[in-house]
């Protein structure tokens, strides 16, 4: 109000801000709650899967690029060839956004989510998984609900049969 010597403004710059956050936390509980997109499981979350599953920093981080660059990458192509669409338009302003757009999608979806994050993750080793204990009362939450992928697979024990008896 101080600024602008309006009270308008201010009350109009106000309820926007509510109407955004607002339409953020419904997509957030969209997600979240009902599930919606449950289908794409981000980077680090399926390298968690992956960790509890395994307890193996490498074989997470390897299992988990692995179950994601397909999903990165195709979204990363997708708003790569959106944003340079942008490039087209007859505004400089549009043009500047829609490549620095660009650019920034391949960026992230290349070098830092398939090269960085993993090898980061790989240099991080077991450390990376350390929780204080002194924090363990904190709740446990999950960002993709339980898991449905198959468990680890028990260790192999030798059955113990006599010759000629058909148990498996």
């Amino acid at each position: 109000m101080l600024v602008f010597r309006s009270r308008l403004v201010p009350l109009k710059a106000s309820l926007l801000n509510l109407l955004s956050i607002a339409a953020s936390y419904g997509v957030v509980v969209a997600v979240f709650q009902w599930g919606w997109g449950k289908s794409f499981v981000g980077l680090m979350s399926r390298i968690r899967e992956e960790w509890d599953r395994t307890h193996d920093p490498r074989t997470s981080v390897v299992l988990g690029v692995a179950k994601t660059a397909r999903v990165i990458t195709t979204a990363a192509l997708i708003m790569i060839v959106v944003f340079a669409s942008f490039v087209t338009n007859a505004s400089p302003t549009i043009k500047l956004i829609g490549f620095g757009m660009a650019i920034a999608v391949l960026i992230d979806s290349t070098i830092v989510r398939m090269v960085l994050v993993p090898a980061a993750m790989e240099l991080f080793g077991k450390a990376a998984w350390w929780f204080p204990k002194w924090l363990h009362w904190l709740p446990h939450l999950t960002i993709e609900g339980p898991s449905t992928d198959v468990p680890a697979d028990p260790p192999l024990v030798a059955a113990e049969t006599t010759p000629g008896d058909n148990a498996p």
